[in-house]
């Protein structure tokens, strides 16, 4: 990992070896693993391919406890990259059901306002305001089965 954080390791020739120490890291789940992937984020001083950002985003909802303000505050970050994975972060806890519904408004708040003009990030935005959304209207379902009971 350090050699990966040192730059030695490159996505396009190591893409393999470093996608699977992340997909390591996600099976491990405990908090030590979740630093460092946030951690080696955070440090970045390149560009980096966004799919590996993706893949790194894709995996955060595996663990058990995921820091909403932090990465609130990545995406916050001036550089594009960071933001970029502050958004595909957010986008990912957003469908798997990890935002806390006291921090639901903040979080569409937020994504009203977000602007990156590096990355376009539009549509994930656009998807993660309607599925928040649509967390909110009551279910059709839910109300029959009300009405049934």
């Amino acid at each position: 990992m350090r050699n990966a954080d040192s730059g030695r390791l490159s996505w396009g020739y190591h893409k393999r070896l470093l996608s699977g120490v992340f997909q390591i890291l996600s099976r491990i789940g405990d908090n030590r693993a979740y630093r460092i992937m946030i951690n080696y984020v955070k440090s970045l001083d390149r560009q980096i391919p966004i799919g590996a950002l993706e893949l790194i985003a894709d995996l955060l909802p595996s663990f058990s406890e995921v820091d909403l303000d932090e990465i609130l505050k990545i995406a916050t970050n001036q550089d594009p990259l960071k933001s970029a994975f502050g958004i595909l972060a957010l986008f990912q806890l957003i469908v798997q059901g990890k935002i806390p519904f006291e921090k639901t408004e903040m979080t569409k708040e937020f994504l009203k306002n977000y602007k990156n003009y590096v990355y376009y990030l539009d549509s994930v935005v656009e998807q993660s305001l309607d599925y928040l959304k649509a967390q909110e209207e009551p279910n059709l379902l839910t109300f029959f089965n009300e009405i049934a009971v």
